[in-house]
């Protein structure tokens, strides 16, 4: 997610530049990067993001070149088997193919293809969006990124030529249920069409603001995260980096909206080093419905909270307890706070992508 994040970044510098938008659409065998891979490319041949190892690059900014002078669609076809470059095939080792598909970024057309991954990135949507490509000159002006369905079942068609048919729209609400990318062939397998699910960076909340929180923020800034930091602490809150955000809390029931629908939460670590602080906030999220909870301590720790929530009759299920990660993080001996942020991280990582 980082990368659209790099990507709206670089389209925001300049919105009324023209660009090509290139899009790893389908993969056939083994390939370094997976469908939904995308690079921005300006009028001027600079690029953001990546579509390959690097090996594809240079062509593909050629290629966006003549998409953008010509204002319409192209599919590009690599096969990284052989050294045989005149149908673009590349000895790479790879032993696949890969599909790109070039949509030109006009800002003329209002650029609703950016404006779609702003409400990704900025406003934490989840989309199940349709990409239609096809190696039929005829078709050129259909392909594009032309249909998304939001988790709200909004639909909305970015091309009036392009009609959905009821075929798209009902594979779109299965990509959102199933939470993976599908592909859907019309017109006789002539064209195709890839569905991807994308969801918004993942939302990290930090119940903390002690000296090992600030690697944990930056390694998340890295890859693009949105990062809120939640401390009664005030003084301490202002000097954290500027691309985090801040909230201010005397108690864990201020941060209710949080992690409401409409406000999703996929990740909390608890890290204040402050032993009522935390049990507090555990008390109040231990029962809450949230894919990732660690706690920063040792294992005494957790074990001391457990008791004390018995004697206070807290009602807390065996399950509750066993989705909660303490001591928080991978056991990968870490000793610095830099290494155990790259722990949580880890972590996170893993629970997240194993559901």
């Amino acid at each position: 997610m980082s990368e659209l994040n790099q990507i709206l970044q670089a389209y925001h510098q300049d919105p009324s530049r023209p660009y090509a938008l290139a899009t790893v659409v389908k993969i056939e065998g083994s390939s370094y990067r997976k469908p939904g891979a995308r690079m921005l490319i300006d009028n001027l041949g600079q690029s953001t993001g990546a579509i390959s190892g690097g090996c594809l690059e240079d062509d593909v900014r050629r290629q966006a070149g003549r998409v953008i002078v010509n204002r319409k669609p192209k599919l590009l076809s690599y096969e990284t088997t052989d050294d045989v470059t005149g149908d673009r095939k590349i000895k790479l080792g790879c032993n696949g193919k890969i599909h790109i598909l070039l949509e030109p970024i006009l800002p003329e057309n209002e650029n609703k293809v950016m404006h779609l991954f702003d409400k990704i990135v900025h406003e934490q949507k989840t989309m199940a969006v349709a990409c239609a490509y096809s190696h039929s000159l005829y078709n050129a002006e259909q392909m594009g990124t032309n249909f998304f369905l939001d988790t709200d079942l909004h639909f909305k068609s970015f091309n009036s030529n392009t009609k959905p048919g009821q075929q798209i729209h009902n594979m779109m609400k299965d990509v959102l249920n199933v939470k993976s990318n599908q592909y859907l062939l019309l017109d006789n397998g002539e064209n195709e069409v890839f569905i991807e699910y994308i969801k918004p960076p993942i939302a990290l909340n930090i119940v903390g603001a002690g000296y090992d929180v600030l690697p944990l923020i930056k390694m998340a800034h890295v890859l693009g995260w949105h990062t809120k930091i939640i401390s009664k602490r005030e003084s301490i809150i202002r000097s954290l980096p500027k691309e985090t955000a801040r909230f201010t809390a005397a108690q864990p029931e201020d941060v209710e909206f949080l992690i409401q629908p409409n406000s999703p939460v996929d990740a909390f670590v608890l890290m204040s080093h402050n032993y009522e602080y935390d049990k507090a906030f555990l008390r109040f999220l231990i029962q809450k419905d949230l894919p990732y909870l660690g706690m920063l301590g040792p294992r005494s720790k957790l074990n001391k909270i457990k008791r004390e929530f018995e004697v206070e009759q807290l009602d807390v299920s065996p399950l509750d307890w066993q989705k909660l990660h303490s001591p928080v993080g991978l056991n990968i001996g870490s000793n610095r706070a830099e290494e155990i942020a790259v722990a949580i991280i880890a972590e996170i990582l893993a629970t997240l992508r194993s559901n």
